[in-house]
């Protein structure tokens, strides 16, 4: 009797067979939508390497930048104190070139007072 009433509960064949195909086209489905994620995942990583590699390439670039601003500061600043350097080479240069000047407005002076001694020098004689 017991047997009886379950069979009874039973659902019938076609019934079953639906509910089975149902099941089996929701666990597809659900299998599809998994690998999708999964793909969705994968070409997320991708690109998150990519993105990780591009700005790994923009620090070494950005470093190398820096480098060089750097040496090309440095030697700015070699090329400042040589500049400084030379400019107080002029400078005392210009100051000779003034005292040759003065030295050279005495030369008449000193041979007029030279010529002058010597001809008292001849005349004493």
């Amino acid at each position: 009797m017991k047997i009886k009433a379950e069979m009874q509960n039973l659902e019938p064949k076609d019934q079953l067979m639906q509910r089975r195909s149902t099941i089996l086209r929701e666990k597809q489905i659900a299998e599809e939508k998994l690998q999708q994620l999964r793909d969705d995942v994968e070409r997320r990583q991708k690109e998150l390497q990519r993105l990780r590699d591009e700005e790994e390439r923009r620090q070494k670039k950005l470093q190398r930048l820096r480098d060089e601003y750097e040496r090309h500061q440095k030697k700015s600043q070699q090329l400042d104190a040589s500049v400084q350097y030379f400019a107080r080479k002029v400078a005392k240069l210009e100051s000779l070139k003034a005292k040759v000047r003065k030295l050279e407005e005495l030369i008449p002076m000193v041979e007029s007072i030279r010529d002058d001694w010597l001809s008292q020098e001849k005349h004493s004689i």
